[in-house]
């Protein structure tokens, strides 16, 4: 199948090479299409502070390299469609909806950078008002990146007192208002000398170091560095022709929607499976079946792209800074029409790029051990037993279903009339709400499995040992953390385990109580919503137990959220009154968080009154999940279906 999958892309490339060449795009063309910017937000501003600085041409190739990373974009110049796809080799565009199309032309990014320096010296690249605010959005861009350079300090580095002029304005207001004087401090030449000493002496000892910094990958303190330093540049004045305005995105390219469907479905390996499925010769249906199943209900967003899934295909919405990351054009593919392209891409060889195609082979090995482990654990049990379950979460319901398919007869309580323990809390958050419909989905595999589920059952001691159960695995979970705070009783307050219920409480100014993942998350979606939040914590961090990759992109996040969501870290809750939350700031003081509705995130406990009732109930006891130790869904889920495994 593979042998037959690239001859079928070697015929297609020697067709392409046989067609004769359209002509090529003109340089007018090119130059409009290139003042529409990157795909990143304040894309225009950056460009235009680079050059004000009279960069070199390798310097700003590299620059516009960059900036423009990798993507495209559709635009309309002088009533006709081009495409633009950028690269690392440059960018390509051409007339009509993809940029590989007929008359396909390469602008590298050398000649792109001397391009756009022609441009603003004329007048004709960005509007005054973009020119305007290069500088200040420059200043404001390093300052959020010093930032979150001392945010991301280790102890050792804190201790060892770097970046001081930086850490005085750290954690003073809470962000964006840290930022905004860090940035001015930026704009006076001797604090900014004095800023770039003090960086200098940190990137000296990092690089010997790396410790210094916990979260490594996202930080480059060296470029950093150079960019502070190079603030001292003198600048060009450029003026904009009266009335100019940019060329603006209006569609979305082909190119982009293949750039899409590449990221295959939802899963870990989803592309993989795809892939394997495809080249086994499955007819449309099947295949359009498949991807349906593969994707699930769901989506992701990230700053100019959105992308949601689910039974009737994929929609695709594309923003930029120029439509004010409201959504310029929109695509809706039924999955029939999905199944098309990516058969077209996996037989033009694209679906899998070359490092994937190196690890198909792992990956295939790992599905047929995963398939040979599932068999075998679900061996029969060599004695059927009673077994009990005490909690209806993920944990429980899982230990459940693995008991049940050894051939034990299995009961699940649940003390409350509904199941999903903590999950039942994320159905309020629609980026959350793929997690709360893992109940429906662990529920079904229990009752299929042969579980009896009781609701508004609570398992005692007493109630344990009428079953005379056999085995008895405890999954209670955990319940919120509300520490005697004055007013945390109060009734502008909502627990974050209940706000699914009680959301009609919450106004219009909110401040969140804690910054573990909990209360990142709920922040997030309030400001999402358009509400004003002030997220408090009394740490230095937020969400220190978030996944490491996910919690960089969730406080990139926060940061775009600008000032629906200020961040008051160093902050310590003193009592809850109807105007917001008291605390004491880093420097002792007492200060008011405003807002008239609160949030109380201040983390789990086990329910270990509980647990201990129960310890002795069964000749065979097992905890799991929260119930033993407060920590994640994966782990609770682990956890019982191994306990099970040992009946």
């Amino acid at each position: 199948m593979e042998r037959i999958v690239q001859t079928q892309a070697e015929e297609r490339q020697a067709q392409r090479q046989m067609s004769i060449p359209a002509e090529q795009v003109p340089e007018s063309v090119i130059g409009r299409a290139l003042t529409c910017g990157g795909n990143g937000q304040h894309s225009i501003e950056r460009v235009v502070a680079f050059f004000q600085k009279g960069p070199t041409g390798s310097a700003a190739a590299s620059f516009m390299g960059r900036e423009f990373g990798e993507g495209g974009k559709g635009v309309s110049i002088g009533g006709q469609d081009y495409a633009l796809w950028f690269s690392q080799e440059g960018f390509r565009i051409a007339q009509g909806r993809s940029a590989f199309g007929p008359g396909s032309t390469l602008v590298t990014w050398v000649n792109a950078a001397v391009l756009v320096s022609k441009l603003l010296r004329n007048g004709q690249y960005a509007a005054q008002e973009k020119i305007d605010g290069a500088e200040g959005n420059e200043y404001r861009e390093l300052a959020e990146k010093l930032w979150h350079l001392r945010q991301d300090f280790s102890d050792s580095a804190r201790e060892r007192n770097f970046l001081p002029t930086v850490s005085q304005h750290f954690l003073g207001k809470g962000f964006p208002d840290d930022t905004q004087e860090i940035a001015e401090l930026l704009k006076d030449p001797a604090s900014r000398q004095q800023i770039a000493r003090e960086l200098a002496d940190f990137v000296g000892a990092y690089d010997s170091d790396p410790t210094l910094l916990r979260y490594r990958r996202i930080h480059d303190p060296q470029k950093l560095l150079a960019d502070v330093v190079n603030l001292f540049t003198p600048r060009e004045e450029f003026r904009a022709v009266e009335g100019f305005a940019p060329a603006r995105a209006s569609f979305i390219t082909e190119e982009e929607i293949d750039q899409l469907l590449l990221r295959g479905g939802s899963y870990e390996d989803s592309k993989f499976g795809i892939y394997s499925y495809f080249v086994q010769g499955h007819n449309a249906q099947e295949c359009a079946k498949f991807l349906r199943e593969a994707y699930g209900e769901g989506g992701s967003c990230s700053m100019g792209y959105d992308e949601s899934h689910g039974s009737k295909g994929i929609k695709f919405t594309r923003a930029d800074d120029e439509s004010g990351f409201k959504g310029y054009a929109a695509i809706q593919l039924n999955w029939n029409q999905v199944q098309k392209r990516v058969h077209e891409l996996i037989d033009s060889g694209k679906y899998l790029n070359v490092l994937e195609k190196s690890r198909l082979s792992h990956y295939e090995n790992s599905q047929l051990a995963r398939r040979i482990y599932w068999f075998y654990q679900a061996d029969p049990a060599p004695v059927k037993k009673k077994v009990l379950v005490a909690g209806g979460g993920p944990g429980g319901l899982y230990a459940a279903y693995t008991a049940a398919r050894r051939g034990h007869q299995v009961v699940l309580c649940e003390k409350e009339n509904e199941l999903g323990g903590i999950l039942k809390s994320e159905q309020a958050l629609p980026f959350k709400y793929e997690m709360y419909q893992l109940t429906g989905i662990y529920k079904k595999l229990a009752r299929d499995a042969g579980v009896e589920i009781r609701l508004n059952t609570e398992v005692t001691q007493e109630y344990a040992e009428k079953e005379n159960a056999d085995a008895l695995i405890i999954a209670v979970g955990s319940e919120p953390l509300v520490p005697p705070i004055p007013g945390l009783n109060g009734d502008n307050v909502v627990v974050v385990n209940n706000y699914y219920r009680e959301k009609d409480k919450v106004g219009s100014e909110v401040v969140v109580m804690g910054g573990g993942l909990a209360g990142c998350e709920c922040a997030i979606h309030l400001a999402q919503e358009g509400k004003t939040v002030r997220l408090v914590e009394m740490r230095d961090e937020l969400a220190p137990d978030a996944n490491v990759r996910h919690r960089p992109l969730m406080l990139k996040q926060m940061d775009e959220l600008g000032e629906k969501l200020i961040i008051c870290t160093g902050h310590k809750a003193l009592k809850v009154t109807t105007e917001g939350v008291v605390c004491q700031d880093k420097d002792g003081k007492e200060v008011l968080v405003p807002g008239g509705s609160v949030i109380c995130a201040l983390g789990q406990r086990s329910r270990s009154t509980v647990v201990d009732e129960l310890r002795d109930a069964a000749p065979f006891v097992r905890v799991i999940g929260d119930a033993a130790k407060v920590s994640t869904i994966t782990n609770a889920v682990y956890w019982g279906h191994h306990a099970a495994l040992d009946i």
